[in-house]
C-alpha cells in the first residue's frame, strides 16, 4: 500500500492491520497514516528505517544486518582479517560497509574492499590486484616440491628456504578449508587474510567464485541471502562448495517446509526469500485480526515463528531476529549455525533498503 492511496484506503476499509508498502520510502508516510487510524502496520519486505517511530513492525532483512550478521559469525569462528569483494552496485555498498563496521567492532580487520561489475574479465582483474596488494602485506608465496628441485642449496639459502625444516608442499595435497578445490592458480601463494566475504545475487557468485581458487586464495568465504538458491549449487560447483552464508530462510525449516511445499505447489518452483517475508507477514497479519485478547498491536508483538524462523516483536514494533548461517552442499544447503542480531536496525548514516530478490517473480504473477 503507497502513501498516496494508503489514506483513504484505512479510513474507508477499517481494517484490523494493514500490509505494507513494498518499498522503504513509502514506509514513512504509510506509518504516519495507519497510526492516525489507530492501525498497525506490517511492512514485509523492508527493514525499519531508523527514524521511524509509531506502531508498524517492519520485517525485512536490510543489507546492513546482513553484513553484521556475517561480521559476526565470522568473529565467531576466530577468523580475524578479512578482504571484501561486493557487487559495484547499492546493495553492495551497503552490506559490504556494515560488515567492515561490526567486524572491526569486534576487533577484526578488513584488508580491503573492492567493487566488481558485471565484466568477467574485471572481476578476474580486481582478484588479481588483491592477491598482488596481499603479496606485498601479509601473503607468502608457496614453497612446493619443484621449487625446491629448482633451486640450489645456495638459491635456497637466498631465497630464505631451510630445506630441513620448511614443509615441501605438493600443490592440490595441502589440506585445504572445505570450500574450494585444491590449489590450480599458476603463482601458488598463501593468502595472508582468513577470509573472503562475498556477498550478492547467486548469478553473480557463481562468475566471480571461481576466480578465487584460481588464484589460490582457499580461505572460507561467508556470503548472504542472495546465495540462497538451488541454482547456485548447480552452477556454481566445487567453488563455493563448503562455504556458509548467513540468512533468514531456510527451506528445510520446521515452519518453511509446509510453506515450501504449498508454493512448489501452487507455482511449480522454490521461493526466495520475498515470497517467504510475505507468507510470514500474512500469518502475522492474521494473527492480529482474529486472535484474542488485547488490542491488534498487542497482538503483534512477543514471540513469532514463521517461514524466516524464529523472532520476537518488541512492544515498540522493534523486530529482534536470528539469522540462519547456512553450508553449501554438494546437492543442498544445511544449517550450520545461527547468528542472533538482537534488533541491529539499518545502522547511523546508512538508509534501510529493500530486500535483495535472488530470484525473479513467477511467471504470470504480480511482483
Amino acid at each position: 500500500m503507497g502513501a498516496g492511496p494508503g489514506r483513504p484506503l484505512v479510513r474507508e476499509a477499517d481494517p484490523a492491520v494493514v500490509i505494507g508498502p513494498m518499498l522503504s520510502e513509502e514506509v514513512r508516510d504509510t506509518v504516519r497514516s495507519a497510526a492516525r487510524a489507530g492501525v498497525p502496520l506490517i511492512a514485509p519486505l523492508v527493514a525499519r528505517p531508523p527514524d521511524v517511530t509509531g506502531p508498524v513492525v517492519a520485517l525485512g532483512v536490510s543489507p546492513e544486518m546482513e553484513g553484521i550478521a556475517a561480521a559476526r559469525y565470522a568473529a565467531d569462528q576466530g577468523l580475524k582479517r578479512f578482504v571484501t569483494v561486493a557487487p559495484d552496485e547499492p546493495y553492495g555498498h551497503g552490506v559490504a560497509a556494515a560488515f567492515r563496521q561490526e567486524f572491526e567492532r569486534l576487533g577484526g580487520e578488513v584488508q580491503s574492499t573492492t567493487f566488481y561489475g558485471t565484466d568477467e574479465e574485471d572481476i578476474r582483474g580486481r582478484i588479481q590486484r588483491i592477491v598482488d596488494a596481499d603479496l606485498k602485506r601479509g601473503g607468502v608465496p608457496a614453497v612446493t616440491a619443484d621449487d625446491m628441485a629448482r633451486k640450489s642449496a645456495v638459491e635456497q639459502d637466498l631465497a630464505g628456504i631451510n630445506a630441513e625444516e620448511d614443509q615441501k608442499i605438493e600443490i592440490g595435497t595441502e589440506p585445504v578449508p572445505p570450500l574450494q578445490g585444491p590449489p590450480v592458480g599458476p603463482h601458488p601463494y598463501y593468502p595472508g587474510f582468513d577470509g573472503v566475504f562475498l556477498p550478492g545475487p547467486w548469478d553473480r557468485i557463481v562468475v566471480a567464485a571461481p576466480h578465487l581458487p584460481f588464484f589460490d586464495i582457499n580461505v572460507p568465504i561467508i556470503g548472504t541471502s542472495g546465495w540462497n538458491d538451488p541454482r547456485l549449487i548447480r552452477t556454481g560447483g566445487p567453488a563455493v562448495t563448503g562455504a556458509r552464508f548467513v540468512s533468514a530462510f531456510f527451506r528445510d525449516g520446521e515452519v518453511a517446509r509446509g510453506f515450501v511445499k504449498a508454493y512448489r505447489e501452487a507455482y511449480g518452483e522454490n521461493p526466495d526469500l520475498f515470497a517467504a517475508l510475505g507468507f510470514d507477514a500474512m500469518r502475522m497479519a492474521g494473527r492480529a485480526a482474529v486472535g484474542t485478547g488485547g488490542s491488534a498491536w498487542d497482538r503483534l508483538t512477543g514471540p513469532f515463528e514463521g517461514a524466516t524462523g524464529a523472532l520476537r516483536v518488541a512492544a515498540d514494533g522493534r523486530v529482534d531476529r536470528t539469522l540462519d548461517v547456512l553450508r553449501v552442499g554438494r546437492r543442498r544447503f544445511t544449517r550450520a549455525g545461527e547468528v542472533p542480531l538482537g534488533d541491529a536496525p539499518a545502522m547511523p548514516g546508512m538508509p534501510a533498503a529493500g530486500v535483495p530478490v535472488p530470484v525473479a517473480a513467477p511467471a504470470g504473477r504480480g511482483g
